[in-house]
């Protein structure tokens, strides 16, 4: 499937359950590999990626609830499970024919793309895996208030990246101000701003600089534009 095909993110794997494992034990099922390359032979698959069937997965889409401390009704937990209202009922009745009636832990994929490996597991991290389903939609439609927002977009990538990229040189500051003057970005609505700040501390500041991770939360946030991995690159230009 596209990864730019926004209509694979309507959509929501969901899994849950009961585990009373550790923190640290619990966390460890979705820890991704970033001390190689993604390709590199000594690469590790988490445990959450070997059960799917996948190599890596976007942690942008993904939901880890924080766990009750024990058991609650499944009109509870399932209200953290992001799926559109419309398709509550369904999850419930699904969740009542796997036979959970009730848990204390939830997490869900929002990547329809995304297939399991089959025959499905009986156990995910200790949870059931209870099926795809319509996901909540989006707070924010930015392209249905702004016109042209398509080269906006583009510009306001091409200043975000180029500012990461020259973090060195107080790189966050200049793009918190050129945002705050609008000398990028003039015509974006604020939550576009918000996201692309947002990815920029959370993998910039907060984990070194890590600019495959910048591009791949740009791409995932905003697939309506489909912008390409070779128009992030094109525009992602240390400064001199």
């Amino acid at each position: 499937m596209d990864p730019y095909d926004i209509e694979r993110y309507q959509k929501i794997h969901v899994w849950v359950g009961a585990n009373f494992s550790s923190e640290a034990e619990y966390l460890k099922y979705f820890e991704l590999d970033y001390s190689v390359d993604f390709d590199d032979p000594a690469y590790k698959v988490c445990g959450f990626c070997k059960d799917v069937g996948i190599r890596w997965y976007d942690e942008d889409f993904i939901g880890i609830i924080p766990r009750r401390s024990s058991e609650v009704s499944l009109d509870d937990i399932l209200t953290e499970s992001s799926v559109d209202m419309d398709d509550m009922d369904r999850l419930k009745a699904e969740c009542l024919r796997l036979g959970v009636t009730k848990a204390n832990a939830i997490f869900w994929y929002s990547d329809g793309g995304t297939i399991l490996s089959q025959p499905i597991k009986t156990a995910y991290n200790g949870l059931k895996y209870i099926g795809l389903f319509e996901a909540l939609p989006p707070p924010t439609k930015p392209n249905e208030a702004v016109t042209n927002l398509r080269d906006e977009y583009q510009d306001a990538l091409t200043g975000f990246m180029r500012a990461m990229y020259e973090w060195e040189s107080s790189g966050y500051k200049k793009t918190l101000a050129a945002f705050s003057d609008d000398s990028i970005g003039e015509d974006l609505e604020q939550s576009v701003k918000n996201d692309l700040l947002l990815i920029f501390n959370k993998y910039v500041v907060g984990e070194g600089r890590n600019y495959d991770r910048v591009e791949n939360a740009v791409c995932g946030r905003f697939p309506e534009y489909d912008l390409g991995s070779d128009e992030i690159e094109g525009c992602a230009l240390p400064l001199n």
